[in-house]
This record gives C-alpha cells, structure tokens and sequence, in this order.
C-alpha cells in the first residue's frame, strides 16, 4: 500500500513537473535564451581579455605615459557597452579631464590594437 501511494505521488510530482515545464511561453524562452546569449558574449569578451593579456597592455602603456596606475584594473561588461575601471594615483585636479581624456584615448589604442571595441574608462584614485 505505500508502496503503491509513493509511486501515485511520485507521478504525480512528475506531471505538475512537466506541466509547468511546458506552459513556459515563447517569450520566456527567449528572453532566457538571449541571457544566455549574453553571459556567453561576456565571458567570450572576459577571457579574450585574459588571452591577449590586456590588462597588462594598458597598465605598461600607462606607465610608458607617465601615469601611475596601482596594477588594478576591472572590467563590467555589459550587452551594449564595456567598462574599464583603472585604480590610479592620485593625480593633479587641474588636469583631470586632460588625463581622463588622455587615458580614454590611451585604452583605445590598446583595446583597438588587440581587436577589442571601446571600452569606456572609469578612473578610480585614492580620493575616490
């Protein structure tokens, strides 16, 4: 008799299972499907920056200019857009959007070289 009552719960379980399984409509599958898509461009994009040793790139080049980044650097990447948080020294107030300006190009440069698209450049010092 449980024997009998397990395996009537047991396919019952199933069914409610299956039955809410498959009453998922078009749309979710595919909203579920393009985040799918979209972790896997993310991590496509995380370890070609791994590869190409990117964050190195940027922060030799930095310092080749005259800045001292700390050695962090982060990336957000998003569908749309990527983002390069870059952990600098302290720099001088008076020529901050210069520097901003000047790092910004700097990256493009680095980012263009290795096939990457823009990133966009976020600058974190001590103050911050």
């Amino acid at each position: 008799m449980k024997k009998n009552l397990f395996i009537i719960l047991s396919v019952s379980l199933i069914a409610i299972g299956a039955f809410f399984i498959f009453q998922l409509d078009d749309k979710s599958i595919a909203k579920t499907q393009n985040k799918l898509e979209e972790l896997k461009e993310g991590n496509d994009i995380l370890k070609k920056i791994d590869e190409t040793k990117l964050s190195d790139q940027v922060l030799k080049t930095l310092k080749d200019n005259g800045y001292n980044p700390t050695g962090v650097i982060g990336y957000q990447i998003y569908p749309d857009q990527s983002l390069i948080l870059i952990s600098m020294e302290s720099t001088d107030d008076t020529n901050k959007r210069n520097t901003e300006k000047d790092i910004q190009e700097i990256v493009d440069k680095v980012a263009a070289k290795n096939n990457f698209d823009s990133f966009i450049v976020e600058i974190l010092t001590e103050e911050d």
